[in-house]
């Protein structure tokens, strides 16, 4: 058992997970997803290691706005339930000191 502060639900990237940045398309597959974990009850946020203001912006441009969206720093030494990721969760632990116990790889749809 890990001594980390468990932190349940689902943590969604946003940028190369759920949005594109620069195309400012999104990934359907994924919102469908989370859309189906709140249907269940599960407290779905999205999560960035990109600047908060900007993917906020981006992402209510894009009519998304009903998900809490805060930064991956502020998880540092805590444990998320699952994690929607276009990034390893080797990599998120490397650069957050997140630890993930359901990783879920979202494959970038937006090349």
């Amino acid at each position: 058992m890990s001594d980390s502060e468990f932190c349940p639900g689902v943590f969604c990237d946003v940028i190369g997970t759920l949005v594109s940045f620069d195309k400012g398309e999104i990934n359907k597959k994924v919102l469908e997803t989370l859309e189906d974990f709140t249907a269940k009850g599960v407290r779905v946020t999205l999560w960035t290691g990109g600047d908060i203001k900007k993917n906020e912006e981006l992402l209510h441009s894009l009519g998304i706005k009903s998900f809490e969206l805060v930064p991956k720093r502020d998880y540092v030494g805590k444990e998320v339930e699952i994690a929607l990721d276009d990034e390893s969760p080797a990599d998120i632990f490397s650069k957050y000191g997140v630890k993930i116990r359901e990783y879920r790889k979202v494959e970038p749809i937006f090349k």
